[in-house]
C-alpha cells in the first residue's frame, strides 16, 4: 500500500510478445482498474512445484538421474559441463547428490522452476531450493521441440510435451541435452520461496523479467483467467522479455492447471508518486 499522502499510478511495462505457449491476443479489452490507461499487453503462464518421486540410494538397476548439489562453495564462476556431459558422469565421485530420480522430465522441470519439494522412498518429502546453475545457454522443451517439428507453434503446453516425450522415450535425453544448462540445489525445509528469498504465495506470487518488472513491485494483472493484484517475488532463466509467470503452489492440480495456463493479458505496474507524509503518532 502506498504511505500516507501518496499516490498510486497504473501503467504497463512493454509490449509483450506472444511464446509459443501463449494463446492469441483476446478480441475484445478486459476492464481495467478505474484512473489506468493501459496501452500494452503481456504474455502470462502459470507455474506449479509438484514432488518429484525420488530415492537416496546410489545402487541403479536402471538409469536414474541426480538434483545435485553446487560443485563449487560459491556457486558463482563455471562455466562448468553441460548437462549432457553432467549426466553422463562429469561431476561424478565428488559426492554431489542430493537425491536421485527414474523421471529425468520431472527434474528437468525442477530445473527450470528453481525449487521445489522431493518425495523420498521411505515416504519424507524434503524441500530443495536454487543453488546456482552451470552458467550454460539456457532452451526450452518447448523451443526444442517446436524446431524439431514434434509440436506445432502454439500447442508446446506441458501436458503436450509430457506426451510427446513419453511416446518418444529413445528421444528423450537428446531432446532434453539441449539445454546445457544445468540448475544445482540445497536442501532446505519450508515453501518455495522466489529470488527475493521469500516464501512465494500461491494465486498472488509471479515470476518477472527484472529489467521489464522491478523486482517487489505490487502490479494489477489482467487476462481471461486473472483480475487480481500480484507481486513480482521471483525472476528465472526462462522468464525473459515481456512474460510473467503466476506461481500456482504445489501438487498435481496446481502442476495441470499451470500446465494448460497460457495467455495474453495487462500488467498495470502501481507506482508512488509525490512525497510520502512521515508516519505520525496520530
Amino acid at each position: 500500500m502506498p504511505a500516507p499522502g501518496a499516490r498510486s499510478s497504473a501503467g504497463s511495462s512493454r509490449r509483450f510478445a506472444c511464446a509459443s505457449r501463449c494463446s492469441s491476443p483476446p478480441t475484445t479489452s478486459p476492464s481495467s482498474p478505474r484512473g489506468s490507461n493501459p496501452t500494452r499487453r503481456f504474455a502470462i503462464r502459470s507455474s506449479g512445484a509438484r514432488p518429484i518421486w525420488s530415492t537416496s540410494t546410489r545402487t541403479r538397476s536402471i538409469p536414474r538421474a541426480a538434483a545435485a548439489a553446487s560443485p563449487d562453495a560459491s556457486t558463482a564462476g563455471g562455466p562448468y559441463p553441460s548437462r549432457a556431459e553432467i549426466d553422463a558422469g562429469a561431476l561424478a565421485g565428488r559426492r554431489l547428490e542430493l537425491a536421485w530420480t527414474d523421471d529425468p522430465v520431472a527434474l528437468f522441470l525442477l530445473h527450470v522452476q528453481g525449487s521445489g519439494r522431493l518425495r523420498l522412498a521411505d515416504g519424507r518429502v524434503v524441500g530443495v531450493r536454487y543453488a546456482g546453475t552451470n552458467g550454460r545457454p539456457y532452451r526450452s522443451l518447448a523451443q526444442t521441440l517446436v524446431a524439431r517439428g514434434a509440436l506445432p507453434p502454439g500447442r508446446a503446453t506441458l501436458p503436450a510435451i509430457r506426451a510427446w516425450l513419453a511416446d518418444h522415450p529413445a528421444e528423450t535425453a537428446s531432446v532434453l541435452a539441449e539445454n546445457e544448462r544445468y540448475t544445482f540445489f540445497r536442501l532446505a525445509d519450508g515453501p518455495p520461496v522466489g529470488s527475493l528469498g521469500v516464501a512465494l504465495t500461491p494465486g498472488r506470487s509471479i515470476a518477472a523479467d527484472a529489467r521489464l518488472v522491478p523486482p517487489g513491485t505490487v502490479a494489477y494483472l489482467r487476462t481471461p483467467s486473472f483480475a487480481r493484484f500480484v507481486v513480482s517475488q521471483d525472476s528465472g532463466t526462462a522468464i525473459v522479455g515481456a512474460h510473467a509467470d503466476v506461481f500456482l503452489g504445489a501438487g498435481a492440480d496446481a502442476e495441470a492447471r499451470a500446465g494448460r495456463t497460457s495467455e495474453r493479458g495487462t500488467l498495470y505496474l502501481l507506482r508512488v508518486t509525490g512525497v510520502p507524509r512521515p508516519p505520525t503518532r496520530e
